[in-house]
């Protein structure tokens, strides 16, 4: 009975240090709990994507831009074509009407360059006509340009056969006067079909008395001979002369032009 007592006061003691008990020394894995993540949804942005950009040609679409550049280059070829003449400005062996219509060049240039200053004001509103008139003064700029260019390069005493060739090779037929007066007359339309008349007043005027002057002045190339067409519509005789002594005998007599005789001369019969 004492030993089971004994007993018992044992198993209830602490056990001693360095003493293990196989039942106490085994641990229970260690379970870690873990509650799930829990993602609070982030509300969603849409980033608007950019915006598609187009490829403009403003040359073409926006008249502003066109009418700029086409005053630019005219002016350019008109600066040129001044230069060109001022080389060749003393020259007498060319022709009056030549230097008469090539010191207009200048006037031309400084209309452009008021249109120039002028239509960005005024929202750049050209109609059609207007980009129209543009256009075609610059064509003859560049025109007037290669003539006068040609005329500067050659010798002094070839410049008179240079122009005239230089007329039917780079002017297409015009002179530089004809160039000159068909510029004056696309600003004129220029100035009627913008908002330019008033500010153009004055250059307007002073291009309609040179336009007037140089239509009254001989060519500066003389126009090619034609071909001569006689034309009769009525009963009596047409007496056609391109040249020369024209000698018509409208009678029942005989006619001895520049005939010289000497001694006695008989008409109508044998002498008997």
């Amino acid at each position: 009975m004492d030993f089971f007592r004994g007993l018992r006061l044992n198993i209830g003691k602490p056990q001693p240090s360095g003493v293990s008990d196989t039942n106490t020394s085994k641990r229970a894995p260690s379970v870690r709990i873990t509650s799930p993540s829990v993602r609070t949804p982030s509300p969603s942005v849409k980033i608007p994507a950019p915006p598609k950009t187009t490829s403009v040609n403003t040359s073409s679409t926006i008249p502003g831009a066109s009418i700029t550049t086409t005053i630019s280059k005219a002016i350019v070829a008109l600066d040129a074509a001044v230069k060109s003449h001022d080389i060749v400005k003393t020259d007498e062996g060319l022709p009056e009407t030549f230097h008469k219509a090539s010191l207009g060049l200048p006037n031309i240039k400084e209309a452009l360059e008021t249109a120039q200053d002028h239509l960005p004001k005024h929202g750049l509103a050209a109609h059609q006509s207007s980009i129209s008139s543009l256009e075609a003064c610059e064509a003859k700029a560049h025109l007037s340009q290669g003539i006068l260019e040609r005329v500067a390069r050659a010798p002094e005493a070839s410049r008179p056969r240079r122009y005239q060739a230089a007329v039917r090779q780079v002017g297409k037929g015009e002179t530089v006067e004809a160039l000159v007066i068909g510029m004056m007359q696309d600003i004129c339309d220029l100035a009627k079909d913008s908002v330019l008349e008033s500010e153009m007043e004055d250059q307007i005027k002073e291009f309609c008395e040179m336009i007037e002057e140089l239509g009254a002045m001989e060519p500066s190339v003389p126009d090619e001979q034609s071909g001569n067409t006689f034309s009769n519509f009525g009963s009596g005789k047409q007496f056609n002369s391109l040249g020369g002594t024209q000698n018509n005998n409208t009678g029942s007599g005989n006619q001895f032009p520049g005939a010289s005789f000497g001694g006695t001369v008989h008409f109508g019969s044998n002498p008997s």
